[in-house]
């Protein structure tokens, strides 16, 4: 992980998450981060006397602000009760995603921190889910606990590496790298077991058994896989002062958005750290994205990681570029 310098954690009082404020507190210290407890407010007009039926909304608006400002107050105690030295805060109005990703535009951050509403797609289309919008706008690295997954520690991590190109041999580089930079540096930092995995693409049944399971005669080809990208992953690894087994290198069969999910419930992963990439427009209506969906099929957090040459489609505001 690129040393982190400053940190946005985003909060909300329906979805707090103790858990993330406290993993927040923990990697600024452990970094000398800056931390700013950003919090927007939406679902209203940006004009409150737009609303027929509000009778002052002057008034309205001001008790929204004070009681999001007592909201925010509160996260930053906590904050500086867990030993952060450099906490500020902000509130703004508007559409959450877009907001938070302007803010990452204009301020340089390098993590961002928040928890993910558990909404099914019906509500995803009335409500805003910012956890959804930022896989596809937010420029830098994403940590989206969910509702209700407090723990104390990060025990188990598990790394997965992309499937660029449907590549066979797999090694550590590009995206690959910074997945698995960004795990050993929170497996370092809490002491985690660190596991690394990677889906196999699987078309038609050849070579495969029932249950997917791989073919007696394959098992080889397979097994040197696993140790050709153990001794790619090693020198990385190192860096960082871990060192894994054979049995920490996982090779699925099938779709990653169907067997990581269902691979991290079986070895009890607390934190998933993958890439995300963005797509738009029809070939991100169809596809989606495989960090999302995996985010929507487990309990435990997420952490998206995002390519080098990733381009936010929100642009930031005039007054941040300095255009007229």
């Amino acid at each position: 992980m690129n040393q982190i310098n400053k940190i946005l954690l985003c909060t909300h009082p329906d979805v707090l998450n103790l858990d993330i404020v406290d993993h927040a507190a923990e990697i600024a210290i452990n970094s000398q981060a800056e931390i700013k407890v950003f919090h927007v407010i939406g679902g209203y007009p940006k004009d409150l006397k737009e609303w027929w039926n509000v009778r002052d909304p002057d008034n309205l608006r001001r008790t929204i602000q004070e009681e999001r400002e007592a909201f925010v107050a509160g996260v930053v105690e906590r904050l500086k009760e867990k030993g952060a030295q450099k906490v500020s805060s902000e509130i703004r109005w508007g559409k959450e995603f877009i907001e938070t990703t302007r803010e990452v535009m204009r301020s340089g951050h390098d993590l961002v921190m928040l928890t993910a509403r558990d909404m099914n797609e019906l509500k995803k289309r009335v409500f805003e889910c910012p956890s959804h919008e930022l896989f596809l706008t937010c420029p830098c690295t994403l940590w989206i606990a969910k509702q209700g997954s407090v723990t104390k520690r990060t025990k188990r991590i598990l790394a997965s590496f992309p499937g660029e190109g449907n590549r066979l041999d797999l090694v550590c580089d590009g995206l690959s790298a910074k997945i698995l930079e960004n795990a050993a540096a929170v497996a370092k930092l809490e002491s985690s077991e660190l596991h690394i995995v990677h889906a196999l693409p699987k078309y038609g049944a050849k070579g495969i058994k029932k249950g997917s399971k791989v073919r007696p005669d394959l098992t080889e080809f397979v097994d040197g896989m696993r140790t050709k990208l153990k001794e790619s992953c090693s020198p990385l690894l190192n860096d960082y002062g871990l060192t894994l087994k054979q049995d920490q290198f996982h090779l699925l069969i099938g779709n990653p958005a169907k067997v990581i999910p269902k691979f991290v419930e079986e070895l009890g992963v607390d934190l998933v750290v993958m890439g995300t990439v963005a797509r738009s427009g029809l070939q991100g209506m169809v596809y989606g994205n495989t960090a999302e969906k995996v985010l929507k099929e487990i309990s435990c957090s997420i952490m998206a990681i995002k390519p080098d040459d990733f381009v936010s489609p929100v642009k930031p505001k005039d007054s941040d570029t300095g255009e007229n």
